[in-house]
């Protein structure tokens, strides 16, 4: 069975249909192995039920007629960790020379514990 997804859209629609049927059956037999306690590899049922949506969503994309947006994610992927490193790189300096500043505060706002203490009481 083809696994990657060229493959996958070189073949027909009728060949798709063929290879979900196969799936769906080898997916059943996995789950009755995994049932029983005689799954040798508990991955496969994963990697079945992925290869599966694979071959529908062609499937989909055939019935309404999309392009695949292979090229699209290519060019995405490649802007992405660009755009990381700098961020990172610009902040990196700035939190290694930022020191932590005391805030002051207005003439009309005050803080918790600030209450205005007058003269000759103690609160020691």
């Amino acid at each position: 069975m083809p696994k990657n997804l060229p493959e996958l859209r070189a073949l027909d629609s009728g060949d798709l249909i063929e290879q979900i049927e196969a799936s769906k059956e080898e997916l059943f037999n996995l789950r009755f192995q995994l049932a029983t306690g005689q799954l040798d590899n508990p991955m496969r049922l994963k990697q079945v039920r992925h290869d599966m949506a694979r071959m529908l969503t062609i499937l989909r994309e055939r019935e309404l007629g999309h392009e695949p947006f292979e090229a699209e994610e290519t060019e995405v992927a490649a802007e992405r960790p660009r755009r990381r490193l700098r961020k990172r790189a610009e902040e990196a300096p700035a939190k290694e020379t930022a020191a932590p500043e005391a805030t002051e505060t207005s003439e009309g706002e005050s803080e918790p514990g600030d209450a205005p203490v007058e003269e000759g009481e103690d609160y020691s």
